[in-house]
């Protein structure tokens, strides 16, 4: 049965504080760009209005600047919203993937490795969401070596008890290499 990966809408603020945080800084350049630019294209037309001797100029200059504002707000603000919205839905397919990876690192913490990150098909990261289920398969082996190894070491122990020899130690001797070298292969804080 497949699963429906769809989100509601009200899940497409994953990570609020930063989705939002995202939307703020973009739209605060956003707002910047449309500062300059409408600063070079109204103060030509206040200096005229305000500045010209000519009142046909100032009238036109006027008229010109309050067309422009006419036009240009609603279009500004149509836009802002649009491009907020955009945001919003491009943070989720980023936050989304960070979220699932999140899950999956207190799984492993917790030695839970019998799941790996799946991540919606058009969700970016798709690149990391295959490094870290690498990264869980290679954990899963080394851990299954460890406890063959180990089963291993505990049959030999309990045949040891049983009749107890000079053959046996070797083979438990044997067994704690194996298990010394798969140990080795770890690089451990200490």
């Amino acid at each position: 049965m497949k699963r429906d990966c769809r989100r509601s809408i009200k899940n497409y603020l994953i990570d609020r504080e930063l989705q939002l945080r995202i939307v703020l800084v973009v739209m605060i350049y956003i707002f910047s760009v449309v500062i300059i630019e409408l600063g070079l294209v109204f103060i030509p037309l206040a200096y005229n209005m305000v500045f010209s001797s000519d009142s046909a100029v100032q009238y036109r200059s006027a008229s010109e600047l309050i067309s422009l504002t006419q036009k240009l707000v609603p279009a500004l603000l149509f836009l802002g919203l649009a491009i907020s919205i955009h945001i919003i839905l491009v943070t989720h397919r980023i936050c989304g993937p960070i979220f699932n990876f999140t899950k999956a690192f207190n799984r492993i913490a917790n030695g839970d490795l019998s799941r790996k990150v799946k991540i919606r098909q058009h969700d970016y990261l798709i690149k990391q969401q295959d490094e870290i289920n690498l990264m869980i398969d290679g954990l899963n082996e080394r851990l299954l070596r460890l406890r063959e190894d180990t089963q291993r070491l505990r049959i030999i122990v309990d045949a040891a008890q049983a009749d107890p020899g000079p053959t046996q130690i070797d083979k438990i001797a044997a067994e704690i290499s194996s298990l010394e070298r798969h140990l080795e292969s770890w690089h451990l804080s200490q």
